[in-house]
């Protein structure tokens, strides 16, 4: 599930997916989102339908409202906190191979 964050409603919301290499391999287009969280499923194919390989990847959310002005969008990523870490940067927390800084996490849930 990729999950984001409309600052306001938007008319066109494009939802990309990129593979580890920083290659655009799929598009979601949605029309018509409010204000507030969403999430977009993706089944880990490409744009014809083929299964795309391990690692990670990455989404992109651009929106747009009535206007065609931009509409701010964040993203969020959810997972199990494997390790936490320090350095240069401050605190990390890790998701798999994923670094979180400490300054983008907006919540904690505890088992």
């Amino acid at each position: 599930s990729l999950r984001f964050e409309l600052g306001s409603a938007a008319t066109s919301v494009d939802v990309e997916v990129y593979n580890p290499a920083g290659q655009l391999v799929r598009t979601y287009s949605i029309n018509g989102l409010d204000t507030g969280e969403h999430s977009q499923v993706w089944d880990g194919r490409d744009e014809e339908g083929n299964e795309v390989g391990g690692g990670n990847y990455t989404f992109k959310v651009n929106a747009t409202d009535a206007e065609g002005s931009a509409v701010d969008a964040r993203t969020f990523i959810s997972g199990t906190v494997d390790r936490v870490t320090y350095g240069n940067g401050g605190i990390f927390l890790w998701i798999g191979n994923t670094s979180i800084n400490m300054g983008n996490v907006s919540s904690v849930l505890a088992d």
